[in-house]
């Protein structure tokens, strides 16, 4: 039977490009360590921190009028606390905070 519901989900897909309806998955994960934000209005940059027990790990910078990144740091020690997170998801959104941020005071 399960063989035969394959065959029907294949010929399905091969002959109108259909799907199955419970494809796909996504995971949700609580952000254990919130980035902290530093705003300079004025030259158009924001300065993400991300602390953990008082200490910088890791430090981007967004020039937002510039469109330029600068990333100091790493979270290779904290990396047991920031899963299933890594560095890049940090960057991106400390860059999307910072373009949400600067923006809408042009």
């Amino acid at each position: 039977m399960r063989k035969l519901k394959e065959i029907y989900r294949y010929l399905l897909f091969r002959m109108f490009g259909r799907k199955s309806r419970n494809t796909g998955w996504t995971l949700f994960a609580p952000l254990k360590i919130v980035p902290e934000y530093i705003i300079d209005i004025e030259n158009g940059q924001v300065t993400g921190l991300v602390k953990y027990d008082e200490k910088v790990y890791l430090t981007v910078v967004v020039d937002v009028l510039n469109e330029k990144t600068l990333v100091k740091g790493s979270l290779r020690r904290i990396h047991k606390h920031t899963k299933p997170f890594k560095q890049h998801n940090y960057i991106e959104m400390i860059e999307a905070e910072a373009k949400y941020l600067i923006e809408p005071n042009e």
